[in-house]
């Protein structure tokens, strides 16, 4: 029987590499375009009011030529096209289909074999579980950047990506535990991270973002649920639903007991077991108790201005109050984001002016790749200090960290934002803290495996990026043509160069962007090297350049130097409780005997009689 089956296979194989198909796509794994999104059409009617001194919620109506771009609900756009293994959707190392992945001579890179409902594979196109045990170091210690940047440089990158981007699926249809065993495990919109043959880890849960619905049926795309734009969605979300959601009275934001977040009911995420979950206007607001407290910062800044604007404008709204101040807190992050902390990533080009033929929609190379390099970044604990910068309590270790409210609500924000103050991130490279790269969301004593490494590499191929030295070229770096690893060199070190050959063997393979990206030497006085720093100094050039509401030119003289006035120490100074000094910079790590402290009583901050109308 067995061999009939061996027989049969053989059959199937001669017949696949000669371009049939003895089974269905579709009855194997499902239809992978199933409940796809549907997104704004780039010609639908929109009424937009030009002469709004406000950005909508939904990010409709900023470029007046092409109303939709950059709202909510559009396409992930594409520095370049994308490459899937076949048919525009199977991603690459898909092990059903990796019979279909071809290198530049030709030759079949895998041989599926099914007998029965069992699957193996050969495929070479390597699992993202052996990338990261073959390139990837788990560490439990924390090694100093060369741009000297503090924890909290990482905790506000995190808080202004969930301001740019969310693309969603649907994971509640895949088992949590997979075996890899079986087709079953890979119906869509499954896709688990096969095993790694060097240390037999794997077979972990991973799901597929959904598909954008496309009536010609093209190369599979996804759905950003956000606006594009720096416009505040993390604070206020990127619906009328959501903002009613958040909204309190007199134009201020909801709070709850201590002046912390308020509490969401209606959260099922992991938050819910341990304490409950808060809310604000994304959903990932709990992943972690320090952007948590990033949150609390700046809903507490909307406050206060929002009480300030009403006492020197009574007249106004609740509307107006809440529309007034929201374009305060808008233009104080625009303004942090692109002075303080961009200059330690990527250097940018100078602003010059507002142009609408710009497209300021998030890349799928940026937002799946390249902005992932500040998870590189993450500490494995979270230091708990004192207003004097002194240890306050036992630091909370990464693991315990996750989805959990409860130190915030025991002790406030302060202890965790002046250890973020002091503590640096981690440098920009290989080595992933043991929190991320082994036990990502698993909570404190119980058994599980989640290597964020693998599931960004993994997830690169869900979306279709192109290989690592496509986008080499994209940027122009290094030679036009690779021919060797060691065409890398100006870049990557040799024994990085060495384990990137050991597990793609060619560079004519697909070597998956993050891997070989965040090997790279970081580029001198900035965090990553020069194929992210590219990725990410296009797109936040696009994002300043095509956003009509930029906060350069978004206010009068006047007020538009009362928005350069703030940066992050003096938003700090304004909402933690019992703050006594900071250092200017405070994404730049505070170094004793180096560093000076200013005392916050005499902050130079916001005057908001510059808004009274």
């Amino acid at each position: 029987m067995k061999l009939i089956l061996l027989l049969t296979n053989m059959m199937q194989l001669i017949l696949l590499t000669n371009g049939f198909f003895l089974l269905d796509k579709e009855k194997v794994i499902g239809d992978t375009r199933e409940n796809c999104i549907e997104t704004r059409r780039p010609f639908s009617r929109t009424i937009c009011n030009a002469l709004s001194p406000f950005s909508n919620l939904d990010g409709t109506c900023n470029n007046l030529q092409i109303p939709i771009q950059g709202s909510a609900l559009t396409r992930v756009a594409r520095f370049i096209p994308s490459a899937y293994a076949r048919d525009g959707d199977t991603p690459v190392g898909f092990p059903f289909f990796s019979v279909f992945e071809k290198i530049k001579n030709d030759k079949i890179t895998g041989i599926p074999l099914l007998f029965g409902n069992a699957l193996f594979t050969t495929s070479v196109s390597p699992s993202p579980q052996e990338i990261s045990d073959n390139v990837f170091q788990v560490i439990n210690r924390d090694f100093v950047n060369p741009a000297r940047a503090a924890h909290i440089f990482m905790t506000f990158g995190q808080f202004i990506d969930h301001d740019m981007v969310i693309i969603e699926g649907e994971p509640e249809k895949c088992v949590k535990k997979p075996r890899c065993q079986t087709l079953d495990d890979f119906k869509f919109p499954c896709n688990p991270i096969l095993r790694s043959t060097k240390t037999n880890r794997g077979c972990n849960f991973f799901a597929r973002s959904s598909a954008a619905c496309d009536v010609n049926k093209g190369p599979r795309d996804q759905v950003n649920q956000l606006t594009s734009y720096i416009d505040g969605s993390m604070i206020y979300g990127s619906s009328l639903e959501q903002l009613k959601r958040v909204i309190g009275l007199n134009g201020q934001l909801r709070t709850s007991r201590g002046n912390l977040l308020p509490f969401d009911p209606e959260n099922e995420r992991p938050c819910r077991k341990i304490k409950g979950c808060f809310l604000a206007g994304d959903i990932r607001v709990n992943e972690n108790i320090a952007l948590t407290s990033m949150h609390t910062v700046f809903l507490r800044l909307h406050n206060i201005y929002a009480t300030k604007l009403k006492q020197v404008n009574p007249r106004w709204s609740s509307n107006t109050i809440f529309q007034e101040t929201r374009k305060i807190i808008i233009g104080i992050l625009q303004n942090i984001l692109y002075s303080e902390w961009l200059p330690l990533a990527t250097d940018l080009s100078p602003y010059r002016g507002y142009n609408p033929n710009v497209d300021v929609s998030i890349n799928n190379g940026f937002a799946t790749a390249a902005y992932r390099f500040g998870h590189s970044l993450v500490r494995n604990n979270f230091d708990q200090l004192d207003r004097g910068f002194n240890v306050a309590r036992n630091q909370v270790p990464l693991q315990n960290a996750f989805n959990n409210i409860a130190p915030l609500l025991q002790n406030g924000i302060e202890e965790t934002m002046f250890g973020l103050l002091v503590n640096d991130s981690k440098r920009v490279d290989i080595r992933f803290s043991e929190g991320i790269a082994r036990r990502l969301f698993i909570p404190p004593g119980s058994k599980g495996f989640q290597n964020l490494a693998a599931i960004n590499i993994q997830r690169g191929r869900d979306h279709g990026l192109p290989s690592y030295t496509e986008y080499r070229k994209f940027c122009n770096i290094g030679p036009n043509i690779v021919r060797s690893f060691d065409d890398f060199s100006g870049q990557i070190n040799r024994r990085q160069r060495d384990n990137l050959q050991r597990i793609f063997g060619s560079v004519k393979s697909h070597i998956d962007l993050y891997p070989g990206a965040i090997a790279e030497r970081p580029v001198r006085g900035k965090l990553v090297g020069p194929t992210f720093g590219c990725l990410i100094r296009k797109q936040f050039e696009n994002l300043r350049d095509g956003d009509r509401f930029f906060f350069e030119r978004n206010f009068k003289f006047t007020q538009l130097s009362e928005i350069k006035k703030m940066t992050l120490a003096k938003v700090l100074c304004l909402t933690l409780n019992q703050i006594v000094s900071i250092q200017d910079n405070v994404f730049e790590r505070f170094i004793p005997g180096e560093t000076r402290r200013k005392s916050c009583q005499n902050a130079d901050v916001l005057d908001i009689t510059k808004f009274k109308q």
